[in-house]
């Protein structure tokens, strides 16, 4: 049986044939150590991305600033796909990964040239103007043609909780009640979910659905939602460069505080020093 890392390989090497450009998967650092994805499918390695990095050490961290910082917020605030003009002037596109308000990553390809587009670097000026054309209507078949291709993708596409207990999983729940309730609120975590409003879905009171959930889950509703929560927000400060209160609104935590409160309670340490341990590249 093709296993999830090679399946994930595989659709990204079928549309760069297909297509005839680079896909590349942006996501944790933990992630791409885990599937030990082909370089090519991590990094800019175009010749034109090539020459740019050549011309100057800086143009490598303006690359990575871009991939991990400007785009990440981008594709959270916007949640479809865009054409992002980078430091060296040509566009990539971006393509969101999103399950429910979990953010995945995303997946860029390119670059190319677009109607913005401009030649930045002279030292560039020859791979320039090789660049495919990337015109409104290509983009958005290229933008459908993905998004539909990495849905086969997506169980590559997860990280488990690290929390100290593991969160349940749906298949573990005998009660379809809450199987259902969990699953939505896998989905909209990150917005208010009253309990009243959980409970309405079970068709149970308040009292009888905190109960079974507790029962069924091994956790309180509040537990259950925080864990969500925190977990998201780890994802998010190790794969992009978001600021603390982005990543709070992101995770549907009140602010920043009560992010700084929840990870000292789960992982024991600060976001910012969590982002530290685990980061590969450094946030400016």
């Amino acid at each position: 049986m093709q296993s999830e890392r090679d399946l994930l390989i595989h659709l990204l090497d079928c549309l760069e044939e297909a297509v005839g450009c680079a896909f590349i998967w942006k996501i944790t650092s933990a992630l791409q150590v885990l599937f030990s994805i082909p370089e090519k499918h991590r990094i800019h390695l175009q010749p034109f991305c090539a020459c740019v990095k050549a011309i100057a050490p800086e143009n490598e961290a303006a690359c990575m600033c871009n991939d991990f910082e400007q785009i990440s917020r981008r594709a959270l605030e916007q949640r479809t796909a865009f054409v992002n003009i980078c430091h060296a002037g040509v566009g990539e596109l971006v393509v969101p990964i999103f399950h429910g308000d979990h953010f995945l990553g995303v997946i860029l390809s390119g670059p190319f040239l677009t109607a913005d587009s401009q030649c930045v670097y002279p030292e560039t000026a020859d791979e320039f103007h090789r660049l495919q054309k990337l015109s409104e209507s290509r983009a958005a078949a290229l933008a459908d043609l993905v998004s539909r291709v990495m849905r086969d993708a997506h169980p590559a596409m997860r990280e488990e909780e690290e929390n100290e207990r593991k969160m349940p999983e749906l298949e573990q729940i005998d009660d379809i009640r809450i199987r259902e309730t969990m699953a939505f609120i896998g989905e909209k975590f990150k917005r208010i979910i009253p309990v009243s409003e959980a409970a309405r879905r079970c068709s149970l009171s308040k009292s009888r659905f905190l109960h079974l959930f507790k029962e069924q889950t091994g956790l309180s509703y509040s537990e259950y939602l925080n864990r969500l929560r925190i977990g998201e927000a780890g994802r998010l400060l190790v794969s992009t460069g978001l600021r603390m209160n982005e990543i709070a609104d992101a995770c549907g935590i009140s602010d920043q505080s009560r992010l700084a409160a929840l990870f000292k309670r789960y992982h024991h340490s600060s976001p910012v020093a969590y982002r530290k341990l685990n980061n590969k590249f450094k946030i400016t």
